[in-house]
């Protein structure tokens, strides 16, 4: 499903030449059904990250294992968001973005043929129905707290998430390259975050660093509420100390709670439930 993903996005390297071409229509339509078929493979295979991340790690450093993924999903996205700064212009042409995705779906295929080398799951006996095991896990106290608590902070974390690059161009009319820099300083916060679940998660457990995530990613309300009015300079420092804090939220939060539902889910639940987790936070915590 992960190379299914990249390859039904492979109809968006063409809606530039599209709207090139005035065919403003065909490539809004053809834009729609290249997300839709990346989106609908991408969650065919998410469906599976549950049972994996509870079976290839011990209990005992499920936290560390975690913490270590986010280190390297964010190392890279630090080291793309730098190269991608050097690209782009301030007005960077849409020819420019077709090529950064193009170079992105060879990756992801590629990126796809080493997942075949991980380990084959043992399979789930006797595994409940789908809607079973969320009526179980609904009627369970803790289960529920949680999944009504992550389902609120990552509906949050959504909406501010695309919502903070359209404050940064239309508040502080920063271009394409100068944005990515902020993402750059963002990512740094999200490795602090790793590097800090990994020395604590295992040994103080998921629950305080969940709340000094939420935390976290509740104070970043508050410059997006008041962005005062600022000269060139310093709205960039601006920008990426809010962006530096809310990935930091964003990176514990997405560490954080796989654990925490990882240690109160039943083995034989994890595939049913996590399904139930992604309908809300569907990559986030890719």
């Amino acid at each position: 499903f992960r190379g299914a993903s990249y390859l039904m996005a492979a109809p968006l390297l063409v809606v530039a030449l599209l709207a090139y071409a005035g065919q403003t229509t065909a490539a809004i339509a053809l834009l729609f059904i290249g997300v839709l078929g990346f989106n609908l493979m991408r969650g065919a295979g998410m469906a599976g990250m549950q049972p994996l991340i509870g079976y290839l790690p011990n209990p005992e450093n499920r936290g560390l294992f975690m913490s270590r993924m986010q280190l390297m999903i964010h190392a890279m996205i630090m080291t793309t968001g730098l190269l991608m700064s050097l690209v782009l212009n301030r007005e960077s042409p849409l020819a420019v973005f077709t090529v950064i995705l193009a170079v992105g779906l060879v990756a992801g295929v590629i990126g796809t043929f080493h997942l075949l080398r991980l380990p084959e799951l043992p399979r789930e006996k006797d595994t409940e129905p789908l809607l079973r095991s969320v009526g179980e896990a609904l009627r369970a106290g803790t289960m529920r707290r949680f999944l009504l608590l992550n389902m609120g902070l990552f509906a949050g974390l959504f909406m501010v998430s695309p919502f903070f690059i359209v404050f940064l161009r239309h508040v502080y009319d920063m271009g394409d390259n100068t944005i990515m820099l902020v993402t750059v300083i963002g990512s740094f916060g999200a490795i602090f975050m790793a590097l800090l679940g990994g020395l604590l998660t295992d040994r103080i457990g998921a629950q305080p660093l969940l709340v000094i995530s939420a935390a976290s990613l509740s104070a970043t309300m508050l410059p997006l509420v008041l962005a005062p009015p600022l000269p060139t300079t310093a709205a960039w420092v601006y920008g990426a100390m809010t962006f530096f804090v809310f990935m930091l939220g964003t990176s514990g939060l997405q560490s954080s709670s796989n654990v925490y539902f990882l240690s109160i889910c039943k083995d034989d639940q994890r595939l049913n439930l996590g399904i139930l987790c992604l309908l809300y936070t569907s990559d986030a915590a890719d």
